[in-house]
C-alpha cells in the first residue's frame, strides 16, 4: 500500500516537472506577448496628454494643437525629447485606439512644429491620450481631406493651369487684372463642408465656394467651366465687390476724426508672397507674407496664415505683425454685408463673436456668416455703409495688435442649400452659440 502510494506521488511528480519544463499554452503565451507590448510602449511613452470639456455639452471632430515646445517641456529626460524633437510619426492612443494626427513643419527646418488631430469629447469629461514615439510604426497613407490650390493658366483657353507652391508679386502687378492670370484669381482653400478663395491683387477680399457635395473639387474648377453658374459640385456663392468679404483683412485708425482716414484695405505692400506651408488629411496651411506696408506713419511687414481644418465649417486666420515700435492702429477681420442681413454682436465670457445671416447668397439662398475669437485679443465691432476709401458695406471686428504677437480668429461660412438643417436665424445662432461654447470650453494639460 505504502508502494503504491509512493508511486502515484512519484508519477505526480514528474508530470508537474514536465509541464513546468514545457512550452505555455496559447493563453499563457498571449499573456506574455501582451506584456512585453505594453512594456515596450512604456518604453517609447513621452507623455499623457488630458482634453478636459468642461461644457455640459458634447462635442464632436474638436480640433487640438499642440505645440513642440508644449510636448518637449513635459518630457523628463534628454533621450525623450530628442525622439520627440526629430520623429515625424508620433503616435496618439486613447482607450486603446490610434487616432489620425498630423505633425506640421511650419517654418521648413525639417523638424515639426505643431501636432494636430480630431477628437470627439463627452459632456463635462477628459479624455486622457498616450503620446508616443514609435519609429517603427506603419504609417498608412491617408486621403487628404483638405486642400490648397494656387494655379496659373497654362493656356488660352484656360482649361488647364500650372499649380504653384510659392509666388510672389510686387506693388507693380497690383491692378484687378493682375488676378486673371490665375485659375480663381488667387490662392483657394477647402475641407469636405466649404470652400473659399483670395484674390491675389490690390482687392485683397475673400470668397466663398458653396459646396454640394464633400468631394474636394478645387483643383479643376475654373477650367473651363464658369464658377459663378451653378456646377454639379457647387459654385462662388458670395457677392463680394469692394467689401472685404469673407474675412478680408483692413487697417483702422480709431483716432481719426475724418472717416475717409479711418480705413484702409490692405494692399499696397511693396511685395507679397504665397507660400504654401502643407496640406494633409487633418489641415491645410498657407501664408500670404506682406512687406513694407505702411498705414498711419508706421512700415511694417505681415503674415498672414490661412488654415483650414477636416470637418469643420470655418477656416482659421492668424495675423503677425513684424515691426520695431509700437503699432497706432488696430486690425479689422470682415464680414460683406449687401443685403441687410441680421446682424450679431456679442463679447461675453472670453469670446467675441460677429456674425450675419439671410438671403445673402447668389441664387437668393440663406447664408450664415461669422467671425470668432478669444476676447482678449479683441476691441470692438464697427461697420462701414457707402465705399470709404475703396471699402464698402462691410462689418468690422475689430482686434488690436501687438508686435510679434498673433491674432487669431476663426472665419465661418454656412451655406442652407448644403445644410439644411440651418435654414433659419434661430437655427444659426443656435449653431453658433454651440461653436461659442466649444471654443471656451475646452482645456489640455499633461
Amino acid at each position: 500500500m505504502k508502494f503504491s502510494q509512493m508511486k502515484i506521488l512519484s508519477l505526480f511528480l514528474s508530470l508537474l516537472l514536465i509541464n513546468a519544463c514545457s512550452k505555455p499554452s496559447e493563453s499563457e503565451q498571449t499573456s506574455l506577448d501582451i506584456t512585453a507590448d505594453h512594456q515596450q510602449a512604456n518604453q517609447h511613452l513621452l507623455s499623457i496628454l488630458t482634453i478636459k470639456n468642461t461644457s455640459t455639452l458634447a462635442f464632436e471632430n474638436v480640433p487640438v494643437t499642440v505645440t513642440r515646445e508644449q510636448l518637449i517641456n513635459e518630457i523628463a529626460t534628454e533621450e525623450l525629447q530628442a525622439k520627440a524633437i526629430l520623429n515625424p510619426r508620433l503616435s496618439l492612443i486613447t482607450d486603446g485606439q490610434r487616432l489620425t494626427s498630423q505633425q506640421d513643419d511650419l517654418n521648413a527646418d525639417g523638424k515639426w512644429d505643431e501636432l494636430v488631430f480630431l477628437i470627439d469629447l463627452p459632456a463635462n469629461d477628459e479624455v486622457l491620450i498616450r503620446v508616443e514615439s514609435l519609429p517603427t510604426i506603419k504609417m498608412v497613407p491617408l486621403n487628404n481631406s483638405t486642400n490648397i490650390r494656387f494655379a496659373k493658366f497654362s493656356n488660352p483657353e484656360k482649361t488647364s493651369a500650372t499649380e504653384l507652391s510659392v509666388l510672389s508679386r510686387s506693388a507693380q502687378g497690383l491692378a484687378n487684372d493682375f488676378a486673371r492670370q490665375f485659375q480663381m484669381e488667387g490662392p483657394s482653400w477647402e475641407n469636405q463642408r466649404i470652400g473659399f478663395r483670395s484674390y491675389f491683387d490690390e482687392r485683397n477680399g475673400f470668397d466663398i465656394f458653396g459646396k454640394t457635395h464633400s468631394d474636394l473639387v478645387l483643383d479643376t474648377v475654373g477650367l473651363g467651366q464658369n464658377y459663378h453658374e451653378m456646377q454639379d459640385w457647387g459654385m462662388d456663392i458670395l457677392k463680394v465687390g469692394r467689401s472685404l468679404g469673407a474675412g478680408g483683412l483692413a487697417f483702422v485708425d480709431p483716432l481719426a476724426n475724418d472717416i475717409e482716414q479711418r480705413y484702409k484695405r490692405l494692399s499696397q505692400a511693396k511685395t507679397s508672397r504665397f507660400t504654401l506651408v502643407k496640406e494633409g488629411p487633418i489641415r491645410s496651411i498657407f501664408d500670404i507674407d506682406y512687406h513694407a506696408l505702411s498705414f498711419n506713419g508706421a512700415i511694417f511687414d505681415l503674415k498672414h496664415r490661412i488654415s483650414i481644418w477636416s470637418k469643420q465649417d470655418h477656416y482659421v486666420g492668424q495675423v503677425t505683425i513684424s515691426e520695431s515700435s509700437s503699432l497706432p492702429f488696430s486690425l479689422a477681420v470682415g464680414i460683406v454685408n449687401f443685403h441687410d442681413a441680421n446682424l450679431d454682436r456679442i463679447k461675453a465670457e472670453g469670446t467675441s463673436l460677429l456674425s450675419t445671416f439671410g438671403l445673402q447668397a447668389e441664387l437668393n439662398t440663406s447664408l450664415g456668416m461669422a467671425v470668432l475669437s478669444r476676447a482678449n485679443q479683441h476691441s470692438s465691432f464697427d461697420s462701414i455703409g457707402e465705399s470709404v476709401t475703396g471699402i464698402e458695406r462691410s462689418e468690422l471686428s475689430i482686434f488690436k495688435p501687438k508686435v510679434n504677437e498673433t491674432i487669431e480668429y476663426r472665419f465661418y461660412a454656412i451655406w442652407q442649400p448644403r445644410f439644411k438643417n440651418i435654414d433659419s436665424i434661430d437655427a444659426f445662432t443656435s449653431k453658433m452659440k454651440r461653436e461659442t461654447e466649444m471654443l471656451r470650453s475646452i482645456e489640455f494639460s499633461f
